[in-house]
């Protein structure tokens, strides 16, 4: 355990293990008789599976005591309660005075009591803060469960702290595709509170086929709701930057960001040798039929811009007709075709396609939104080499996932960068996404040339949604606090 601890260090807690059953007749019904078996002996002699479990009971106590006196300052005790299974009146009679006496005697030695509670906890929270235990771990809300993490963290107030309250199966895209997952972790965001006793993660044994880079999307959105609590709390200096320099000066692509920022309508129509073009397409399709040309055709022609390498389009949305997946597919049929495609983590890869790393790699020393190109794909080696500007990188064909081809990429993705053309798709099905600051964001990566393709009315929602979802961080009025005390 100290050198697991140690290993651990400042990165969290270790945590010691007890045992999964949380009591001896916990005990008999995991490990011990079939779980029909159980309830049928229960029932029918009652009075033996008594005595049994008063029987390892004298081993439990001694089991207990050693752990309590170990060196590890937090003990998981009990795992898997459901109350289908363990009903309430099963749990109270059965399960809660072992919690509760453990719990007792570790707060005497100034440790804590953590449980595995990942199952249907409807009629059960009642009894957890009976139990008098310290963490709650796993704790799968709904949809994995009836209860909302509403629900079981105004049960829990200030007794019990949460570990985990994401349920897995909200990483599936099988299970909620992108925009109901964004949809839901809104909402459950929402549901947290202040974030006080809680310790947030997954809940539960991941399933096959779970999107990682789902949560570092959100933590992305955390982090940027901090530096708004930061800023809005007035209690450090800021320094507001109000003026483009990415830009000429006289742009129109600087004019219309300024007024998107302030609300109001970009002017839209402009000459040829203008830096920002609007073109008008009422349907999904025809807006993909005018980017495809844009890209390929008539934008190389006009300013002799790269096709690949200078033109970058950004989507709103991952799915649908002018959705980043769909783009990516025609695009690179357009402007790198093969006959000798390479298909790996669920991706067609030609050589010399455009590709973006998507989650930091530090022992590669590439960073989450790097854009490089394939440069060589070794079948005999399994390896794939991309060039990153001058650097070039060497790819396990097991690291694939790390990337996805890039001719499209979402507006968030390319925060912080730029290119000298950019080629936007707006329509009202991109609704959900529809945001002034991300107009805005998407119009200045563009240096030299932006180009939007759709409609007028979702430009008009666009502009008119400035609504930032409000999130409950604490952060600001912490720093209020901090403020007031000096």
């Amino acid at each position: 355990y100290a050198e697991f601890a140690a290993g651990v260090g400042e990165r969290g807690f270790a945590a010691g293990f007890s045992s999964l059953a949380a009591s001896p007749m916990h005990l008999i019904q995991r490990e011990l008789m079939p779980m029909e078996i159980f309830f049928f002996e229960l029932n029918d002699r009652p009075e033996q599976v008594e005595r049994l479990a008063a029987a390892i009971n004298r081993y439990w106590q001694q089991m207990l005591a050693v752990c309590a006196a170990s060196a590890a300052d937090v003990l998981l005790l009990g795992a898997n309660y459901d109350a289908t299974i363990q009903y309430p009146a099963f749990f109270a009679r059965h399960i809660q005075p072992t919690l509760a006496e453990f719990a007792r005697q570790l707060h005497q030695r100034g440790k804590f009591l953590l449980t595995h509670t990942d199952g249907e906890n409807t009629g059960l929270l009642p009894h957890y803060l009976a139990a008098d235990f310290d963490i709650a771990d796993s704790i799968c809300p709904h949809p994995m469960t009836k209860l909302s993490f509403r629900q079981v963290r105004e049960a829990f107030g200030e007794r019990i702290t949460i570990m985990g309250g994401i349920p897995s199966v909200a990483l599936v895209p099988a299970s909620m595709n992108d925009r109901q997952f964004e949809h839901f972790l809104d909402e459950f965001f929402e549901q947290i509170g202040s974030g006080r006793r809680l310790i947030l993660g997954i809940s539960d044994t991941t399933p096959p086929g779970a999107d990682f880079t789902r949560l570092q999307r959100r933590a992305g959105h955390a982090l940027h709701r901090r530096r708004r609590d930061l800023i809005a709390s007035n209690q450090i200096g800021i320094t507001r930057l109000t003026e483009i320099f990415r830009q000429a000066k006289g742009s129109k692509i600087i004019t219309n960001a300024h007024r998107i920022n302030h609300g109001e309508f970009p002017e839209i129509f402009t000459d040829e040798k203008s830096d920002f073009h609007f073109i008008e397409a009422q349907t999904p399709e025809a807006i993909q039929q005018v980017i495809l040309q844009l890209v390929a055709k008539e934008i190389p022609a006009l300013h002799h811009f790269h096709p690949i390498e200078e033109i970058q389009v950004l989507s709103p949305m991952k799915r649908g007709i002018i959705g980043i997946e769909t783009l990516n597919e025609q695009l690179q049929n357009r402007l790198n075709p093969s006959d000798r495609p390479f298909f790996r983590a669920g991706r067609r890869f030609h050589l010399n396609d455009k590709v973006m790393q998507i989650r930091n790699n530090y022992n590669k020393k590439i960073c989450n939104g790097d854009i490089g190109r394939i440069e060589k794909i070794d079948l005999e080696d399994q390896e794939m080499l991309v060039t990153f500007d001058d650097k070039t990188v060497t790819y396990d064909f097991s690291e694939l996932d790390e990337l996805v081809i890039a001719y499209a990429t979402s507006i968030h993705k390319y925060q912080g960068s730029e290119c000298p053309c950019v080629v936007i798709p707006i329509h009202t099905t991109h609704f959900k996404m529809l945001h002034r600051n991300l107009l805005y964001t998407g119009v200045t990566r563009g240096k030299k040339q932006v180009y939007i393709v759709g409609s007028k009315q979702a430009i008009g929602i666009a502009i008119h949604n400035d609504q930032v979802l409000k999130r409950f961080t604490g952060l600001g009025k912490a720093l209020e606090n901090c403020t007031k005390n000096k």
